[in-house]
């Protein structure tokens, strides 16, 4: 018996040997194949064989056939990506994503799955939507989102940019409220305003008043809405001065108060930005001067905003003002510069002038001295029209700057450039345009005072907000920029600053107001 189970077990054996060597055979085969088609892959992938470079990847990213190891992954993605393979542009895209291989950069990531997706790899969409749609993947919505908006897919950028706002992406609820009230859809674009309100966010601080004080999708409560503006214009936001500024000026659900409605109006009046609300501002401003309400009236001051508010679509409100006045002083000085320096009619100019001067208003007298001046008209009296600008000047600041030229070239009188620097100044504290741009220059480049680019970055910024400055003080002003002077605002964008004051052109705004009234 124990002979017989002791054959049986040998025999057992025996036939067990050739199965077991034949499994060793085999996954000695298996790797030495793992081990060619691995060598041949990298042969391919060194000459450039794009799918072979992305299926090295693939094979280093998983960990299959080879050590795992996320470097040389995307180490060869990103070779094939270069030969535009749409796989590996995606696979790329993924690694960038995790920052796996590479430094985590989700805007890398998202540019290139962007890429795929356009380049036809629509298993990769589609992977993402999914993601998007059942398990409401935070990346793969905004993903979605910036793609739709790229290829203009309306039903694809409604249906992310809800997703995303409901995420609480700030930007996609900025755009979706937006979208809401360009939609005229009030009642549900003041949801989203309150959402970005209480996250001081300042656009929806800003719209969330706006809908407030003019009762839009919302209960009206004027007094709550002009909390929410206030607290926009706080925060430097242009729209928000206009719009106080005119609530202001108006007594609209609050006390009328023209000092604060001039400050406001100023501030709007002088936006980079030249929407619809900053000639609003520049048209409430200038009336503010004609009229002389909440500042001493000024009809060359009034004249420039006007002129600002013409060019930014407000012409047909500009006509009708200066038609409608009551008393038709300003009108006949309007009149008096269009004689002056359209029609270069000089005796008829200088009639207005007179009849502005009677009223009280020293511009008046400062515009008969510059018809007096002129070297155009026949009857020029430099030494006259000294006398006539140094009278204005008791009173008004354009004199002030003119009569500074008078003196600086000697026109009228004895050459004084002491007398001249000191009127430029007093006219620049005064507020005129003309004199602040000019106060720039001297300092800019130490014309009568110690050179001072912190002082002439000042006066420059002042003649800016006044859109008086010209090509060459722009310049300087972009100039000043480069120096990294602190007190100059918008130092973090300073490039950007610098483009826009290079592109400055040479303008006469209030010319061409007057040629078209």
């Amino acid at each position: 018996m124990k002979k017989n189970l002791f054959m049986l077990l040998l025999m057992a054996a025996v036939l067990a040997c050739p199965s077991t060597m034949m499994a060793q055979r085999k996954t000695n085969k298996a790797k030495t194949e793992k081990k060619d088609t691995l060598t041949v892959l990298q042969e391919r992938a060194s000459a450039g064989d794009a799918k072979a470079q992305n299926t090295l990847g693939k094979w280093y990213y998983t960990g299959q056939n080879v050590k795992q190891d996320y470097e040389k992954a995307a180490k060869y993605w990103a070779l094939s990506a270069k030969q535009d393979n749409v796989d590996a542009i995606g696979n790329l895209a993924l690694c960038y994503q995790m920052g796996r291989g590479v430094k985590n950069d989700s805007v890398q990531a998202v540019k290139l799955y962007k890429k795929a997706f356009k380049a036809g790899n629509t298993a990769l969409l589609n992977q993402h939507i999914e993601l998007a749609d059942k398990k409401n993947a935070p990346f793969s919505i905004l993903l979605l989102k910036d793609y739709y908006t790229e290829v203009k897919d309306k039903a694809g950028v409604q249906k992310y940019l809800k997703k995303a706002a409901e995420l609480g992406d700030t930007d996609s609820q900025t755009k979706l409220a937006m979208q809401l009230l360009r939609e005229k859809k009030p009642a549900e674009a003041v949801k989203w305003f309150k959402t970005l309100a209480d996250k001081k966010n300042l656009t929806g601080v800003y719209y969330y008043g706006y809908l407030l004080f003019n009762g839009m999708g919302v209960k009206q409560d004027k007094e709550q809405g002009i909390r929410f503006l206030t607290a926009a214009a706080k925060a430097k936001l242009p729209a928000a001065y206009s719009m106080l500024g005119k609530i202001y000026y108006e007594g609209d659900g609050t006390e009328r108060d023209l000092t604060k409605a001039v400050d406001y109006l100023k501030m709007g009046a002088a936006a980079k930005n030249g929407d619809i609300k900053t000639g609003e501002s520049q048209k409430l401003l200038g009336m503010c001067y004609m009229n002389g309400e909440g500042v001493k009236k000024d009809f060359d001051q009034a004249a420039q905003w006007f002129a600002e508010a013409f060019r930014h679509n407000r012409d047909k409100e500009i006509r009708q003002l200066i038609a409608d006045e009551k008393d038709g002083v300003f009108r006949n000085y309007i009149e008096g510069l269009k004689l002056y320096y359209v029609d270069k009619d000089y005796a008829k100019a200088i009639d207005c002038f007179k009849k502005t001067e009677k009223s009280g208003v020293a511009d008046g007298l400062t515009m008969q001295a510059l018809c007096q001046a002129d070297e155009e008209n026949p009857k020029a009296n430099a030494k006259k029209a000294f006398k006539t600008m140094l009278k204005a000047a008791e009173t008004s600041a354009a004199a002030k700057f003119y009569l500074a030229q008078m003196y600086q070239e000697g026109k009228g009188t004895e050459k004084d450039v002491k007398q001249a620097t000191d009127l430029v100044l007093k006219a620049a504290e005064a507020g005129n345009g003309f004199a602040l741009e000019k106060a720039g220059n001297m300092y800019f480049e130490g014309q009568g005072v110690s050179k001072d680019y912190v002082k002439a970055a000042e006066y420059y910024l002042m003649a800016e907000a006044l859109s008086k400055l010209t090509p060459a003080s722009a310049r300087n002003l972009a100039k000043c920029y480069t120096m990294n002077i602190s007190s100059l605002p918008d130092l973090n964008n300073a490039q950007a600053r610098i483009e826009q004051l290079n592109k400055v052109t040479a303008s006469n705004r209030l010319l061409d107001m007057l040629k078209k009234l």
